[in-house]
């Protein structure tokens, strides 16, 4: 499905807001391995902070509003740290949806997306939009409307949310009615 873009009706508005949405998304997705690396750069000068925070805290007295015992210290370096690998985990994931983008579509789509997220070339932004609106119904797919359902996909995703898989598949109808509406 190929969205008109021509006419400058409402619906015509809201679907290019959406086409500009899954465009940024994209974008971000494709930057996600130097985030990642940046992060695990990063890494070790982190938990040292964490390290060296706690150790001056403890001398606080209770006044101040700090705690000074080493369980409650030991448990937020812990979930810091946790917190902390989640975050390039989920760098390495938008990465990773990116390549998926790009291998679902034709080779010269492909290598136009390559070429600006990747090799960071100047491309017409107008020929970007026209690629995702061509693949508009896929590209749906990967990025849903629900940013909640963004980070989390699939039967796991809707469970982690506590929906049910049948709550998610109407809302991915309904967000595709909508957009076939717009168009």
């Amino acid at each position: 499905m190929t969205l008109n873009l021509e006419n400058n009706e409402p619906a015509t508005f809201i679907a290019q807001m959406r086409i500009n949405e899954i465009l940024y998304f994209i974008s971000s997705d494709a930057e996600g391995l130097i985030k990642a690396k940046e992060l695990e750069e990063h890494r070790e000068d982190y938990f040292q902070d964490l390290y060296d925070f706690s150790f001056g805290v403890g001398k606080y007295d209770k006044e101040y509003g700090f705690s000074s015992d080493t369980a409650f210290f030991a448990i937020e370096i812990v979930s810091a740290k946790s917190n902390y690998e989640k975050q390039v985990k989920k760098q390495k994931d938008k990465y990773n949806r990116f390549w998926r983008v790009v291998n679902m579509m034709p080779p010269i789509d492909a290598a136009v997306f390559k070429k600006a997220f990747i090799q960071q070339v100047t491309v017409n932004t107008n020929r970007l939009r026209e690629i995702i609106s061509e693949h508009i119904s896929d590209l749906e797919k990967i990025y849903p409307d629900d940013e909640e359902e963004l980070s989390f996909e699939g039967e796991e995703g809707a469970r982690l949310l506590g929906i049910t898989e049948e709550k998610r598949l109407k809302r991915m109808k309904r967000n595709k009615s909508l957009l076939k509406e717009l168009c």
